[in-house]
């Protein structure tokens, strides 16, 4: 990202399940800043956790590019 002059910082991050029951798939969501203080939020929804986070983190940093 910082190849297109994005450095975000992750500023919330949460996540929960869809269902309580052993094959929830998880859900995440974080909010990202940019330097000049503007945010977007990304959601990612996958199993495993770790994949649903890089979704969300992927999915707010698409948002500052198409903004």
């Amino acid at each position: 990202m910082t190849e297109l002059g994005i450095v975000p910082q992750v500023n919330i991050y949460t996540e929960h399940a869809r269902s309580s029951d052993c094959m929830a798939t998880p859900v995440t969501y974080v909010e990202v800043k940019n330097a000049e203080g503007v945010t977007w939020w990304g959601v990612g929804m996958c199993t495993p956790t770790l994949d649903a986070s890089l979704r969300a983190v992927l999915s707010a940093a698409n948002r500052t590019v198409c903004s």
